[in-house]
């Protein structure tokens, strides 16, 4: 019995964060208008992770929107980038959705970060108790 709960916690594991992945991804979403583009702060990559940089430009973005009651509103957004040319200008349209502390860019990248890492822990949960019950299939 206790077994099949062994198994059952990281399977769970996978299959809540790839639902929140998914959400991410499907959440409703408004156009906006970027109305300002604040200061550039780029962050320089500290060391190369396979073959991959960790730097990239941080913006805030002042946009304008109609809220889910039809009424215009306006939010600052945080825009995160690893290239300069991908930042919005003024006048630029882009997805805005709702997250956990006020409007973020769509999808919400704070949401992709919290589903894939459970769907990865789970998912690492999984895999060494496969290689566990492999291991003791053999022995016996």
């Amino acid at each position: 019995m206790i077994r099949k709960y062994i198994w059952g916690v990281p399977i769970a594991l996978v299959a809540i964060g790839l639902l929140i992945v998914l959400f991410a991804h499907l959440q409703p979403s408004a156009a906006a208008t970027v109305m300002e583009v604040g200061e550039k702060h780029y962050t320089p990559a500290k060391a190369m992770v396979r073959g991959h940089s960790s730097a990239h430009y941080q913006v805030m973005l002042e946009v304008g929107y109609t809220d889910e009651r039809g009424e215009a509103a306006t939010a600052t957004v945080e825009c995160l980038t690893a290239h300069e040319e991908e930042i919005p200008r003024a006048g630029d349209q882009i997805r805005i959705s709702r997250g956990l502390s006020g409007m973020v860019m769509h999808p919400n990248r704070t949401l992709i970060g919290i589903g894939g890492a459970a769907a990865v822990i789970g998912g690492l949960f999984l895999f060494m108790f496969w290689l566990t019950w492999l291991s003791m299939r053999r022995k016996g």
